[in-house]
């Protein structure tokens, strides 16, 4: 094994390192970044000695994926949201995250608001699509999200709504990267659904909005939120009345 603190430059190969463990052969042959791989490298827990490097990437919104965090994701529809809504709401939050410059609690709270901005929109009817009321695609995504549980990943709760789906998850290194699991997810989901409606083309939005949960206190928020969203939306008076949601007994 290699000291990872003496490597030249701090540069290592990973690509052919078995599980994660590095030898010193592969430090001396083909130099890669290390943070760029690490990105990407299923992260050995032998290894945790390691420095923190969040997993970032960026569509329309920006993504920061630790490793080893809680998130909060919600997945839509394909088409659930006009272009005219998604533009209005996204020239309202350029504009306030503009005018809040250098206010990181300003900004904090914007974003907030920017997601609940889509999350309303999505409780409005446009005319669909609604997919997920169907009860055997619903049923898809509720198989689905419980086989994500794993030793690397706690599921914490979820809500299937008819065109969109809330997930709290808790994931750690030895999971798969987050965007990995999301894809992987959506891929799955989005083929037995289409065979089910005997369609074919997109079914979820590329876009996902996911969100690194701060603490405890922000976690019961967001739990409460979550299982909440049929109630909200007018569709039950209490969320234990709706079928399609989800919360870990170790969390209630």
């Amino acid at each position: 094994m290699v000291d990872l603190q003496s490597a030249p430059n701090g540069m290592v190969d990973l690509q052919s390192a078995p599980n994660g463990m590095v030898d010193l052969q592969s430090a001396l042959n083909g130099m890669v970044d290390l943070q760029s791989a690490l990105k990407n490298l299923y992260i050995s827990r032998r290894i945790t000695n390691l420095p923190y490097i969040p997993m970032e990437y960026a569509r329309r919104l920006p993504h920061i994926q630790p490793p080893e965090a809680t998130f909060f994701v919600t997945i839509r529809l394909h088409g659930s949201i006009p272009n005219h809504v998604i533009a209005s709401i996204q020239a309202e939050h350029h504009e306030r995250i503009r005018e809040y410059e250098g206010n990181q609690a300003a900004i904090y709270t914007q974003r907030k608001r920017h997601f609940a901005a889509f999350d309303n929109a999505l409780d409005t009817p446009h005319n669909g699509p609604y997919w997920l009321n169907k009860p055997d695609i619903a049923k898809i995504m509720i198989d689905s999200l419980h086989f994500l549980a794993s030793d690397a990943v706690t599921l914490i709760a979820f809500c299937v709504m008819s065109n969109h789906v809330h997930i709290v998850l808790d994931k750690n290194e030895l999971s798969i990267p987050l965007q990995t699991l999301l894809q992987r997810f959506k891929r799955f989901t989005a083929r037995n659904a289409n065979i089910l409606l005997n369609r074919e083309g997109s079914f979820w939005q590329a876009e996902s909005y996911d969100h690194v949960v701060r603490n405890n206190t922000e976690l019961k928020r967001i739990i409460h939120y979550t299982l909440n969203n049929p109630v909200k939306a007018g569709l039950v008076e209490t969320w234990e009345e709706w079928p399609y949601s989800f919360v870990n007994e170790d969390f209630l």
